[in-house]
């Protein structure tokens, strides 16, 4: 950050020296040898912070499928029917987003640091009215940007409810298949899936929209927070030249990354982080003498209404405001009466013939 920070100041040093016609031309050489040296310190000093909070990041992986399987192991046979695909998508996609947040965590503090930073140099180099305006239009998005992050949180939860029921609706085909082939229930099941799958798609559409307002509001801020810093400037009765020009354009491209990309990316990070970490815990207060259901740990019923559901649609139409109940947490479908024995056989018949 220091480096990023220090490197517009030189540079507009640099341009002023090239402006002047009775500066000497070590010293536009030695500027141009500390703005080089400037960028390789950032270059190495990115690179090596980001090993190692990568690195940090897969030992908060590894420890964190350490606990699910070594809890797991300690569970008495009365608690380990579990959802099945909860358990799966904990230990790939939950502890991925601990590997994700090591990274940018350090950003939360860090960003806002070098924002007051680029506060004052803003202030120095033109005045502090400038100054606060170019800061304030970055920093106006900043509301925002925890709206979405919060909104992000509860849609990660959402999303990763409906893959554990897709996961384990597949796991409980996959295991009776013999069954479904027997009955013809392929084109019930199938319905049934493909509207799980879409109420997964559908939640996952909406984060990726979030995720789309955090890097639109990263690309239009430093045009925004140019034109109120020049404009308030030159109304104010300054007088714009090319040093000041750069070093302020400089400035405000280094607070979009540090405000627009960074710590947008930190927060986005932390919460889906803090997500899956509240799922992790939930799996991990399962005590070694209780079973799911009084932990709370549920999916199995809800689900298995809706494999009778699916079996008793007699065209594959599954009602897709179940599947959304059920991710939602809003409880469980109602009972269909399922195919009988004399249609069943029918079925098996026609198929047979």
């Amino acid at each position: 950050g220091a480096f990023r920070v220090t490197t517009p100041i030189f540079l507009g040093m640099f341009l002023n020296d090239l402006q002047d016609e009775h500066s000497p031309a070590k010293n536009i050489f030695l500027l141009a040898l500390v703005l080089s040296v400037l960028n390789i310190c950032q270059t190495f000093t990115h690179h090596v912070v980001f090993y190692y909070t990568m690195r940090l990041g897969y030992s908060f992986r590894t420890v964190s499928i350490g606990m699910i399987f070594n809890h797991l192991f300690t569970l008495p046979g009365s608690a380990l029917d579990l959802d099945t695909g909860k358990l799966i998508n904990l230990i790939s996609n939950d502890v991925q987003r601990f590997e994700e947040a090591a990274v940018f965590f350090q950003f939360l503090w860090s960003s806002l640091l070098e924002a007051l930073t680029i506060l004052f140099l803003l202030s120095y180099q033109l005045n502090w009215v400038s100054g606060l305006a170019g800061v304030g239009m970055t920093v106006m998005a900043i509301p925002l940007q925890l709206k979405v992050a919060k909104e992000l949180s509860k849609r990660r939860g959402k999303v990763a409810r409906s893959t554990d029921i897709r996961v384990r609706f597949m796991s409980e085909v996959i295991t009776g298949i013999s069954s479904v082939k027997s009955f013809a229930w392929e084109n019930s099941f199938f319905s049934t899936l493909q509207s799980i799958r879409m109420t997964e798609v559908n939640y996952m559409r909406f984060s990726m929209t979030l995720k789309a307002v955090n890097y639109a509001l990263y690309f239009c801020s430093p045009h925004v927070a140019s034109f109120a810093t020049f404009m308030t400037f030159v109304a104010l009765g300054g007088t714009l030249t090319l040093p000041k020009l750069f070093t302020v354009m400089s400035l405000l491209q280094v607070l979009r990354l540090v405000i627009g990309r960074a710590w947008t990316r930190a927060i986005e990070t932390s919460s889906e982080a803090i997500a899956s970490c509240n799922r992790i815990e939930s799996f991990l207060v399962l005590s070694e003498g209780k079973g799911k259901g009084e932990q709370g740990y549920d999916g199995a019923d809800e689900l298995s209404e809706l494999i009778v559901s699916s079996l008793a649609a007699s065209e594959g139409a599954v009602d897709t405001s179940s599947v959304v109940e059920m991710v939602d947490g809003g409880g469980t479908e109602p009972e269909s009466p399922q195919p009988s024995r004399d249609e069943s056989d029918q079925k098996q018949k026609g198929n047979v013939g």
